[in-house]
């Protein structure tokens, strides 16, 4: 994943990091073709970032890669939602954005499980109560 150079402050003051930060479609042709994925089926993955815009990822195809819809429980809307819950630990000064970009970068599903119950299939989102 790479990021950019910005600052807790710049993420944090501004109503951006909300943002839809859309992927050209030439740009996703090649991170298939680079995960060596031929044809994918409308709506099986999304390409999206790793880190992302909201963490201070780059618009960088190096921090570009396809997300499964469909496999269970790791899917894309599960990194949605502890991308959201990342970006909030930083604004709220819990975590640094180092932290937050490599609980992204080195293994997003232990980040979430920090911050969710267990994943079930066909479930949203539950956060800890502990």
């Amino acid at each position: 994943g790479a990021t950019r150079i910005v600052t807790r402050e710049d993420l944090c003051s501004s109503q951006d990091f909300a943002g839809f930060y859309p992927i050209p479609a030439g740009v996703a042709v090649r991170v298939f073709k680079s995960y060596q994925i031929r044809n994918p089926s409308p709506r099986s993955y999304e390409v999206d970032y790793l880190i992302s815009p909201a963490l201070g990822g780059a618009e960088d195809i190096r921090n570009l890669w396809p997300q499964p819809y469909g496999s269970q429980p790791w899917n894309a809307v599960r990194k949605d939602c502890v991308e959201t819950r990342l970006h909030t630990e930083v604004c709220a000064g819990h975590i640094t954005l180092k932290q937050a970009q490599d609980a992204i970068r080195f293994n997003w599903t232990s980040a979430y499980l920090r911050y969710y119950e267990n994943p079930e299939p066909g479930k949203k989102c539950t956060p800890r109560t502990n």
